[in-house]
């Protein structure tokens, strides 16, 4: 099973990106698209909140992001992780995201990620 981690706040070494059958990106801008439906996952994991001060220009943010791998993934189920839950991950949630989970969560699951709270 080929998983993919897409978070500002989540790092993964390549050692254990390598091993788990795992790739971990902290941001995404359009071109990179392409490259994501190449690679051809199975389960995507995403951020709902990207805060601006953490990515580059022109990189898209949680529910951009949703919605272009929907349109070029349509098949592949897409998990939201958040570490807060509110009206926006709510909002967030009828957009296409089979499930959300907890941040603390994921790092039950992969016990190898570290993750860095920036949305406090």
């Amino acid at each position: 099973m080929r998983i993919l981690i897409i978070s500002p706040c989540f790092n993964l070494s390549a050692k254990a990106q390598a091993s788990m059958n795992i790739l971990c990106i902290k941001e995404i801008a359009e071109q990179d698209l392409e490259t994501i439906k190449k690679l051809s996952p199975d389960l995507i994991y995403l951020s709902v909140r990207f805060p601006g001060h953490l990515t580059r220009p022109g990189c898209l943010q949680g529910p951009q992001i949703l919605k272009k791998l929907k349109e070029r993934l349509p098949n592949v189920p897409v998990v939201g992780v958040s570490s807060v839950w509110n009206k926006l991950e709510k909002e967030f949630a009828k957009d296409g995201l089979a499930d959300v989970i907890s941040a603390s969560k994921l790092q039950i699951l992969f016990p190898h990620l570290s993750w860095t709270d920036h949305l406090s």
